[in-house]
């Protein structure tokens, strides 16, 4: 029988990653296995935001000449309500990156655009078709409510 440490046995891990299954035996095999690059099915590639990133200065081709309907979300990062819908923003992207093109716009570094659209306050959602403001949505918005305001 193996004979363990005080550590090793303090530390022993019995949950699973979430991700490959490998079972971690102890802090230093997760810290080993992070240095290494983590886990080994985990994919960057597909975990890649679907969100643009938007600036005043590309604002013109990112969203007034998409040829594709764009939800534009006005955030900023002292915005708890923004932070909070994130996730959903992200996943929403996603599920619908063939129908509509999802981009951000930071309204503190970037305050032309949030000016131009009369955006006082994030988060505010901005629904562009054509090249034109067809809606605009207020506040935190859910998946729910951003699969309603998606153009046809």
């Amino acid at each position: 029988m193996r004979k363990q440490t005080v550590l090793h046995s303090y530390i022993e891990r019995r949950d699973a990653c979430r991700i490959c299954g490998r079972r971690t035996r102890c802090l230093a095999c997760l810290l080993i296995l992070f240095a290494v690059g983590g886990c080994q099915k985990y994919d960057t590639a597909a975990q890649a935001t679907q969100v643009v990133e938007v600036t005043d200065a590309t604002f013109q081709a990112e969203v007034l000449n998409s040829k594709m309907p764009v939800i534009v979300e006005l955030w900023a990062p002292w915005c708890q309500p923004c932070l909070d819908m994130q996730p959903d923003l992200e996943r929403f992207a996603s599920e619908h990156r063939s129908q509509v093109k999802v981009a951000r716009i930071r309204i503190d570094q970037n305050p032309k655009s949030a000016t131009a659209y009369r955006v006082d306050s994030p988060p505010c959602i901005l629904v562009f078709v054509d090249g034109q403001m067809a809606k605009m949505r207020k506040g935190r918005q859910s998946i729910e409510e951003l699969e309603a305001i998606v153009p046809d």
